[in-house]
């Protein structure tokens, strides 16, 4: 596809428009500002930080990278956890070499830092892999991106890991099988007991299918125009406990 479709959101941060999907990948209300709001702060990534020695993070839906840069960005900047481990997947192979090479449109008006972690990515057999020490403590940094079709992604490699799941796929109609009963049954099965799934979607099919694959979840409120995020957690323990390794 082509990447000539750019948008400035309300905050100044650059995202595109999928001309296939006729779909921005971020909200007016801005490609920083969400994930700031939504996938640190809601989630509660932010204040459980400076607590825990390893947290386990799966972003679904690199997209332009803005989740997982923000993310990475926190755990640099702050005290805390020892160790974070990403995952991200993404289906756009097209999209994630020009994020890796610094030649996205996007990226015009980002910090020097998230250009030098995005060019820093070393490719892997299944897309791309960084390793990067703390510069506060001996944690480090360990991010995996997937690049292909989710349903590919080993996940028994990471059963019972994560403790949060930013879920940001392209929207429930216009990406189906992202949003499916057995994509979130998948999810449950990767989770910790006391994982959180936050998302921005609220739509009564996302929480009819988390409901039926395990999940609990509830609306939460918004900074911005939109009414509401979503929050989930599951309704039952998982077989797999989460793993501080």
């Amino acid at each position: 596809m082509m990447y000539d479709k750019i948008l400035r959101t309300e905050d100044g941060s650059l995202t595109l428009v999928h001309e296939e999907l006729d779909q921005a990948y971020h909200s007016h209300m801005g490609a920083q500002k969400e994930a700031i709001e939504l996938y640190l702060k809601s989630s509660g990534f932010e204040q459980n930080l400076p607590t825990h020695p390893h947290l386990w993070v799966l972003d679904v839906g690199l997209g332009l990278g803005y989740n997982a840069f923000s993310t990475i960005s926190y755990w640099h900047t702050h005290q805390g956890s020892q160790n974070l481990s990403l995952v991200s997947l993404e289906r756009d192979e097209t999209l994630v070499r020009l994020l890796t090479e610094g030649k996205g449109k996007w990226m015009k008006n980002w910090p020097d830092h998230w250009f030098s972690l995005a060019t820093s990515l070393i490719p892997t057999e299944y897309g791309y892999q960084l390793s990067l020490p703390h510069p506060y403590h001996n944690g480090n940094l360990l991010w995996n991106i997937y690049v292909g079709e989710a349903e590919r992604w080993p996940y028994q490699e990471y059963l019972g890991k994560f403790h949060y799941c930013f879920h940001d796929p392209f929207s429930p109609e216009k990406n189906p099988r992202m949003w499916s009963r057995d994509w979130f049954a998948k999810l449950s099965q990767v989770a910790c007991q006391n994982i959180v799934l936050v998302t921005y979607s609220v739509a009564r099919v996302v929480r009819d299918h988390l409901t039926a694959a395990g999940w609990e979840c509830m609306k939460i409120p918004t900074p911005g125009s939109k009414k509401a995020w979503l929050k989930a957690k599951l309704a039952r323990p998982t077989t797999v406990q989460g793993v501080d390794e």
